[in-house]
């Protein structure tokens, strides 16, 4: 049985290999029938779970009276009564001093402002063209949804830490852009750490004397305390001071304040149809916040040290609202008084070593009987010890790399020999009950080879300089064969997977309506019992906007009316939006062009105008598109996609039990 399952992603990333390389004609073909012939040879990978499993995975899936999230910390995942998930999210919006209840939808207002912007300073020559059309919001942006994480670490009854995603929202491209503009001005300072690596080194030659401690003073609600009027004005004073600004941008400084301001002040999000604006603080979910509240702590920072009389704190090191301090026993109150009275906006609470342990990050630091620190890794007491499992679907690699990350931290955070070997022991038992073999440890462990692996095997001197990388669904055996080819031709392969029991099970965001997604390809059939015409095409925008324009002529002159219309308008026939089939979905537009001709193909619709299409599939495909079943069909089979059985969570070991060559993990 030839895989079909995901050929729509296979086909797309290669012509968008050949498309990101120029590829000679010659080439492109080349590769196209490489690539179209392992697709055509490929079998299914075996499954790794029973039809039971299957079952009770959709089963609970479709169970709408619980909620399935990722816990805020610990590597685990709860099931919530949905009412209880519901009320908790409700108690925190409740919160009138932080969020105000609004009955209607800001977003076309703020879309008006960010468009008007972004015209501004293109106009202004601070933003090139191809600049100006990725930070100009879509024509319905998404409006940033709100969910909670259970905060399983704390005690009953366990709260919900908030989280927005802006993804796709009306600031969401401009607040990007900003944030690679302001990122180098975070972590210029000594007490800022920058990940565990770094926190480590900056403690690890230290000694307390003996009337020092360590102490945490951690930022309670840091983006929802931090004023976005007095954050700007930091964030204004950093840019003034950066001699390498104009190496980074074309924007000036007011430009850059005034964009910031835009996205840190559309604070508007979505939760069970009913939308809020967040009162105080710095936007949640905004690309640009975290940086904007790094900057403030660090200007917080730099006052609160300077200004207090005491005696003051050795050592100061904040990983974002998290402190790690060194500080004289006799001021620890003392200097916690005096930082809470520094900034009316920003609140911490404090915690001290126990039996001379304090966690910081995923460190565990230790006060030895010298007065020196010792370091080891720190989980939480929740945590499940749950790994990625061996034998889920994905690519070896990966696999491998969970070990080397783990094994990693052990030699970075665990000074003595003697504990790190035991933390890599309890590692490797928490990884055997995920499945791994002791070759996989083995393998972890060796040596990487260096150089291009796929032009050592076919002994191939590549005359181009290509940087290419493509994203591929991961499918075993067939990825890897992929992977050597592309690199033939100068293409780096990463894998993704294709579907997860998280992708199935977890949905933290409310779920938005057919009518309302957009980046699609799609089906239209027509309503009459005895017509069979249809049309496939694609949108940026939502379904509910672009079935309005296929009911109605077109609105520019040299434009001609679309095929669905004009078949309404001389058959009098009708469709219905709710029947409209998503046939695939795609935000790239080149991507979703290619994937429009791949459905074109596949489906033969009648409506459609030949050579209308966006991009010309060549046939060089044909054989593999075949093998995607129709979604259309009336009388026809359900797809495969859709046939309960068909999970994607497969078993990627190698049936032989062999230990795979490095041709299996490039």
């Amino acid at each position: 049985m030839t895989v079909c399952w995901c050929l729509s992603e296979l086909i797309t990333a290669t012509e968008s290999a050949i498309r990101q390389g120029q590829f000679k004609p010659a080439e492109a073909d080349e590769l196209r029938h490489d690539v179209s012939s392992l697709i055509n040879r490929a079998e299914l990978p075996k499954q790794n779970i029973t039809k039971h499993e299957q079952k009770a995975l959709e089963d609970l899936a479709k169970d709408e009276k619980v909620v399935i999230v990722p816990a805020d910390k610990g590597r685990c995942v709860v099931v919530l009564d949905k009412k209880d998930y519901v009320d908790k999210c409700h108690k925190l919006l409740e919160d009138d001093k932080t969020y105000k209840k609004i009955g209607y939808n800001p977003t076309n207002g703020y879309r008006k402002t960010v468009h008007a912007l972004v015209n501004k300073l293109h106009k202004e020559g601070g933003v090139s063209d191809e600049q100006k059309r990725l930070l100009t919001p879509p024509t319905e942006p998404a409006v940033p949804a709100f969910y909670g994480l259970p905060k399983v670490h704390k005690p009953e009854p366990i709260p919900v830490r908030p989280i927005v995603s802006s993804i796709d929202s009306v600031t969401y491209g401009l607040a990007k852009h900003v944030a690679k503009i302001l990122g180098p001005l975070v972590g210029t300072s000594f007490h800022h750490v920058k990940n565990t690596q770094d926190f480590v080194d900056k403690i690890s030659q230290i000694t307390l004397e003996d009337d020092e401690t360590i102490v945490s003073y951690d930022v309670s609600a840091l983006f929802t305390s931090i004023p976005p009027a007095e954050a700007i004005q930091v964030v204004k004073k950093n840019l003034e001071n950066d001699s390498q600004l104009k190496d980074r941008t074309k924007l000036s400084v007011d430009q850059i304040v005034e964009s910031v301001s835009v996205c840190l002040n559309t604070t508007y999000f979505s939760f069970q149809d009913q939308h809020y604006i967040q009162k105080h603080g710095c936007a949640m979910g905004s690309p640009i916040s975290p940086i904007v509240a790094n900057l403030y702590m660090q200007d917080f920072e730099t006052g609160a040290l300077k200004s207090y009389t005491g005696s003051k704190p050795r050592v100061w090191l904040r990983y974002v609202d998290d402190t790690f301090v060194i500080v004289k026993k006799q001021e620890t109150q003392k200097f916690f008084q005096h930082i809470n009275t520094c900034d009316p906006n920003i609140s911490f609470t404090t915690e001290e070593c126990k039996d001379q342990k304090l966690a910081s990050l995923d460190v565990e630091v230790h006060i030895t009987s010298d007065g020196s620190l010792d370091t080891t890794v720190y989980r939480k007491p929740t945590h499940t010890n749950q790994y990625l499992h061996f034998n889920s679907h994905h690519p070896l690699v990966h696999k491998l790399s969970v070990i080397r990350t783990l094994f990693h931290r052990a030699d970075l955070v665990v000074q003595d020999p003697t504990e790190r070997a035991k933390e890599k022991s309890d590692t490797k038992q928490a990884l055997a009950r995920c499945g791994y073999p002791d070759w996989s440890f083995s393998k972890a462990e060796s040596p990487k080879r260096t150089g291009n692996k796929s032009a050592q095997r076919s002994g191939t001197s590549f005359s181009h300089t290509r940087e290419i990388t493509i994203t591929i669904p991961y499918i075993y055996d067939l990825s890897e064969k992929i992977k050597r080819v592309f690199g033939k031709h100068g293409i780096s392969t990463a894998f993704k997977p294709h579907n997860s029991l998280r992708k199935k099970l977890v949905h933290v965001k409310d779920k938005i309506s057919k009518e309302k997604q957009r980046n699609l390809v799609y089906g239209v059939r027509c309503e009459q019992e005895d017509c069979q015409d249809f049309y496939i095409g694609e949108t940026q925008q939502s379904l509910k906007a672009r079935m309005s324009q296929h009911r109605r002529p077109s609105s520019v002159d040299f434009n001609p009316d679309s095929a669905v219309y004009t078949h309404l308008k001389e058959k009098g026939h009708s469709f219905n939006t709710k029947d409209v089939v998503i046939l695939d979905r795609e935000a790239n537009w080149f991507k979703r062009g290619v994937k429009e001709a791949i459905w074109e193909r596949v489906e033969e619709p009648k409506l459609n105008k030949k050579g209308g299409l966006r991009f010309n599939l060549s046939h060089t495909w044909d054989r593999a598109v075949r093998e995607i079943p129709s979604r259309l069909s009336r009388t026809g089979s359900a797809p495969l996609r859709d046939v309960p059985t068909q999970l994607h969570v497969y078993n990627d070991q190698p049936s032989s039990g062999r230990m795979p060559d490095e041709a299996d993990c490039d």
